[in-house]
């Protein structure tokens, strides 16, 4: 017990010294502000086909389809995504900053929407792709339910951005990539 105290009578400017400069490194990275945080999570399902398109007729006075005729189909995703926002003190003003090309919005954001801390929306966008094959196959909904959208998109190519500012009016961006489930 002894050694122990003149240990630290003999170090006890080295120990005020490393206390204070541990609680001077606490309170520097308090200060450091954290980057705000949007938070996308969605996913996509099959939302069904437009009306089939016969091509691949010469005349167009034939009015004879068979199963081998030539047709094409709109197949429609919806992609449904949820953004919340993960801070616990402001709240953000929220909209769209690019879309890919092939997307239409279904459910869009009021115009400079607000979401407050802990707080989130839905914005759902629809993807449209044609689908050519022989009329046996598009006339049938099922055929386009098994049909993969992820080849579409790029590994790292976004479906949106979002871009989101604070009270301070600093802005940030966020995007969302599409995967492939399962």
């Amino acid at each position: 017990m002894d050694k122990i105290i003149d240990f630290l009578r003999t170090n006890s400017g080295i120990l005020i010294l490393s206390v204070g400069l541990l609680t001077l490194i606490i309170t520097l990275i308090k200060l450091f502000p954290k980057r705000p945080r949007l938070k996308i999570t969605g996913y996509s399902r099959w939302a069904g086909v437009n009306a089939t398109e016969i091509r691949g007729n010469d005349d167009p006075t034939d009015r004879m389809v068979g199963d081998e005729t030539n047709a094409s189909r709109e197949m429609l995703t919806t992609i449904t995504l949820s953004l919340r926002n993960t801070s616990k003190k402001r709240a953000f003003n929220v909209r769209i900053k690019k879309l890919h090309s092939g997307m239409r919005v279904r459910k869009n954001l009021p115009e400079d929407y607000s979401i407050e801390p802990d707080d989130e929306t839905t914005l759902e966008l629809e993807y449209a792709k044609r689908i050519y094959g022989k009329y046996k196959n598009i006339k049938k909904p099922e055929f386009f339910k098994e049909i993969d959208i992820t080849e579409d998109f790029g590994k790292k190519e976004p479906v949106v951005e979002i871009l989101y500012e604070n009270s301070k009016g600093k802005e940030y961006t966020v995007s969302h990539i599409i995967k492939k489930s399962g």
